[in-house]
């Protein structure tokens, strides 16, 4: 509105220089500036600049319609308008004696058309069709507009999960899929529709710290905008102003458990929920939570049927008043143990009623085997199946929904899995719906010089003397952990000495003993506190002098010009560079500051070929990183942190190169996963992993353990969550010892182990399913489909708004690498006036939206508004076709002879 005359009733004429959050500053004739409220819009003083033929106004003589602009005018440079007012006649103005006048909303169109207020085909037409293709969409998206606002490629398996919960009156799920199918894109579409409908709606989601910048990026990225608060970063807060909430598991449970527990959430969603199924503290908090009545997501793996305490763990959280207690846990293990027999039957049962529907099967084949399903050892005695069964009548025409309402009541009473959704990748690859995609293991060793052996040694040292004054094992081993991966580096081994020596010695209490327990849990912003927690416990076992020879080692270190390991890294780079001019390197370094410090070697190296996505960076920086990296053929270098793999994605890269080594296996699968994720295939059908590791040292036994003995490096985890816990303690307690060899001995146990685990996994794919509601899985599936074809609205949508705005409010914006689908709209002005805002109590929208209607171009500029159903602008601009009349009504006059 910069250059809008004003005349006001004391001051005179002055013209608008700034607005700021709609106070105005208004520069007047006598050079004096003043600032005014909004209220300076209401009060009949401000008129227009650039007003163009059509527009209602009041002049000095009442109602009029500008017919004419006449030229910049003589006073105030002020425009000439020629009117034409209400009784036909014409005069000229200026402009700061008219005022426009909004469309007569209160007008319904057959009123309007009564009262000859009719407007051109034109913006008729335009309207019709913006309308038109508006209900195509909502038709496509079966009025699921959380499945329509995403910016996600929605895959079919996605949109059923979301569909079932989404259509269950009691959404308390665990959603389950294998990693890297998109738990967190099904959580995200349910929450979305959740503030859809209830845009007040309290949301709580909790999950460990490495992954609440994930959680908050995605919901406001990727899912209308939603806006989180990241409660971690927040010291002072009440329980009333917290509605949308994301809080670290551990910062949850341990500084402000009272506060929400106390609050009644419409919905609460925990994250990685096996991770905390070891903490008594951690568990018993999100049990609290959990007994409250609203909905409830839980993103998990799902023990096998052996590990049946854990198993039973995670469906109290989800049905406590069902599992809850001494008796129903006596009780659990016999159902428990009857459950492939009960899917069995229930599958058959199913099969047979959907063979009604083909005529493959009779009414007398279902009702046999109806009355088998009486005979299962748990279900024998249930008076309500017993009355059901009992009832069925062959002739009858609602035959079928009976038997459907049967297989319901057994599924939903004896099978535990009923509320248990999980798609798994061999599943959907034999379906077609997904394209393998392969992961490889390429080890690069390098000898380490006399400087780094000598640190090496100094740190093992450390360990051994930890042991020999019979420190804890719960101490030791995430020491070890830690000073292990911090060899990395001479800097990185330097720092944490450093901090070891520094820490005053102290006892943990129990609470920091759990902290330290679930340590794989954390990011960054917890990495100070964790660390010192071991460096506290373990200083009363170290004498200063120790430590201090310790630190004179790795300042040696620190002094070499050329460490081996980064001249290994710069070697293998030259080798993908030359095998391949366009290829992208992902370059992972998790310890605290060693992804830093590998920057700054690189960008020596290769200059601004090379940039980075750190923890420290702030969002629109890491943003504007990765579409460098992606759009640019010069810049080929990625250096990440772990905060890159905390749920970002990157499956264009070609390959990832892990700098250091993370003892839990978790962090390696979240490093692999960011290229291996749905939609890899786009691009390639392979994911390379490069690990760089000392030569015949603890890191390189740690790999093989890794990569021999786990098959971390080429196959998914998945099956092996509940496992990996014990198996990284054995492996932690055995480098304790610091024998190489030792370590090298676990491998063929722990390939036993991981086979046999994985095998178990798969054998029990006969609990997963959840629902036999095959329809609900098609009917999604569609959904699904129809978000694909790629039907958009852009060209209707800004054909209308170009009609009902003035000429400049529409621009397509071409930069950044595209040359289309970026658009930039003004929503100060429209023909009926200001746009409504949906969202909250105000006058209307202003100002200007910068975004897309392409769902390709939002999922890679989550800096763009993705203008769909759920966007603030668009659904306030769609909004006015059906309260506004501007477009509504229209006119032909026939001449008939």
């Amino acid at each position: 509105m910069n250059g809008y005359i004003v005349k006001h009733k004391t001051l005179g004429i002055g013209k608008i220089e700034s607005i700021d959050h709609r106070r105005l500053t208004i520069r007047f004739v006598d050079g004096s500036h003043q600032i005014f409220g909004p209220t300076v819009f209401s009060d009949g003083t401000i008129s227009r600049a650039n007003l163009s033929s059509g527009h209602r106004c009041n002049g000095p003589e009442g109602p009029c319609v500008i017919s004419q602009v006449i030229k910049r005018g003589i006073q105030n440079q002020a425009n000439l308008y020629e009117v034409v007012y209400d009784d036909d006649l014409r005069s000229t103005v200026s402009e700061v004696e008219i005022v426009p006048i909004s469309e007569p909303t209160w007008l319904d169109p057959l009123s309007r058309f009564k009262a000859r207020a009719h407007q051109n085909l034109n913006i008729f037409r335009l309207r019709e069709n913006l309308v038109n293709t508006i209900n195509r969409v909502l038709r496509n998206g079966n009025g699921l507009h959380a499945l329509l606002s995403s910016r996600i490629d929605i895959h079919a398996h996605q949109a059923y999960v979301a569909g079932v919960v989404l259509t269950d009156s009691v959404r308390r799920y665990v959603l389950a899929d294998e990693v890297g199918l998109g738990k967190t894109i099904e959580a995200g579409i349910v929450i979305s529709d959740l503030l859809a409908q209830k845009p007040t709606a309290k949301i709580l989601v909790l999950c460990p710290s490495t992954l609440t910048q994930q959680w908050l990026c995605e919901l406001y990225s990727k899912f209308g905008g939603h806006v989180f608060r990241l409660l971690d970063l927040h010291g002072r807060f009440t329980a009333a102003s917290l509605k949308k909430v994301i809080c670290s598991t551990t910062h949850a449970a341990y500084d402000v458990p009272d506060i929400l527990t106390n609050i009644q959430w419409d919905m609460v969603v925990v994250d990685e929920v096996h991770e905390l199924l070891v903490s008594d503290e951690l568990y018993a908090f999100v049990q609290a939570l959990s007994r409250k009545r609203s909905s409830l997501l839980l993103l998990s793996a799902v023990p096998a049927q052996r590990r049946e305490d854990d198993i039973l763990k995670l469906l109290t959280l989800l049905e406590p008043d069902r599992y809850a207690g001494e008796k129903s846990a006596a009780d659990f293990g016999n159902l428990y143990s009857a459950q492939p027999d009960i899917g069995r039957r229930l599958r058959r049962f199913a099969s047979r009623i959907e063979g009604l529907r083909d005529g493959e099967y009779s009414n007398q084949d279902v009702l046999e085997l109806a009355n088998k399903l009486n005979k299962l050892t748990e279900v024998e005695g249930d008076v309500v199946l017993e009355e059901l069964i009992g009832s069925l009548d062959l002739t009858s025409p609602r035959f079928v929904e009976e038997c459907t309402d049967i297989l319901h009541y057994v599924a939903d009473h004896y099978r535990i899995n009923r509320r248990v959704l999980r798609n798994r990748r061999q599943r959907l690859l034999d379906a077609g719906q997904l394209i393998k995609i392969t992961r490889e293991f390429n080890g690069i060793s390098y000898e380490a010089d006399p400087l780094e052996i000598d640190a090496v040694n100094s740190a093992e040292s450390l360990v051994s003397m930890l042991l020999s004054k019979e420190a804890p094992t719960t101490i030791v081993a995430p020491f070890t952990r830690l000073i292990q991966q911090s060899l990395a580096t001479a800097s990185a081994f330097q720092s944490f000495l450093e901090g070891l020596l520094e820490t005053q010695p102290d006892v943990l209490s129990e609470t920091g003993k759990d902290f330290i327990g679930i340590g794989y849990m954390f990011g960054y912003e917890d990495w100070d506190d964790y660390a010192e927690l071991v460096w506290q416990a373990s200083r009363r076992f170290l004498p200063q002098g120790v430590i201090e020879n310790c630190l004179e080692v790795s300042r040696a270190w620190a002094a070499d010009r050329q460490p081996s390991r980064f001249s290994a890294l710069i070697e293998l780079l030259k080798k993908r560079r030359a095998e391949n001019s366009n290829c992208k390197v992902i370059v992972f370094a998790g310890y605290p500051s060693v992804a830093r410090e590998l920057e700054s070697v690189l960008a020596a190296k290769y200059g601004a070929q090379v940039t980075s996505f750190l923890f420290d960076l702030d969002t629109e920086s890491k943003e504007k990183n990765v579409r460098r990296f992606q759009t640019k053929s010069d810049v080929w270098i990625l250096v990440s942190d772990e905060s890159g793999g905390e749920g970002r994605n990157f499956q264009f890269a070609d390959e990832l190169i892990h700098f250091d080594t993370p003892w839990h296996a978790a962090r390696i699968e979240q490093r692999i996963g960011r290229l291996d994720r749905l939609g890899r295939d786009k691009f390639r059908n392979d994911v390379i992993s490069n690990v760089i590791y000392r030569a015949h040292s603890t890191e390189e036994a740690v790999v093989r353990c890794y990569g021999e003995g786990l098959d971390v490096y080429s196959r998914s985890i998945s099956g092996l969550e509940f496992a990996l816990r014990d198996v990284e303690d054995v492996i932690a307690t055995t480098a304790m010892q610091n024998d190489y060899e030792a370590i090298l001995e676990l491998i063929s146990k722990l390939a036993n182990m991981a086979r046999s685990e994985r095998e178990v996994d798969e054998s029990e794919s006969v609990l997963d399913e959840a629902s036999f509601e095959q329809k609900g899985a098609e009917r999604y599936k569609e959904i699904s489909a129809a978000l694909q074809s790629g039907d958009t609205i852009e060209k209707d949508f800004v054909e209308y708004f170009r009609c009902i705005s003035y000429p400049n409010a529409v621009k397509e914006i071409r930069n950044d690498g595209f040359a289309h689908g970026i658009w930039r709209f003004y929503a100060d002005d429209t023909r009926f006036g200001t746009l409504p805002d949906l969202e909250k109590d105000q006058e209307g929208l202003f100002g200007e939206y910068r975004g897309t209607f392409r769902r390709a171009i939002a999922q890679i500029r989550p800096d763009l508004d993705f203008f769909s159903v759920g966007n603030s602008f668009f659904d306030s601009v769609t909004s006015t076709l059906s309260t506004h009349t501007t477009g509504r009504t229209y006119a032909v006059a026939s001449i008939v002879p």
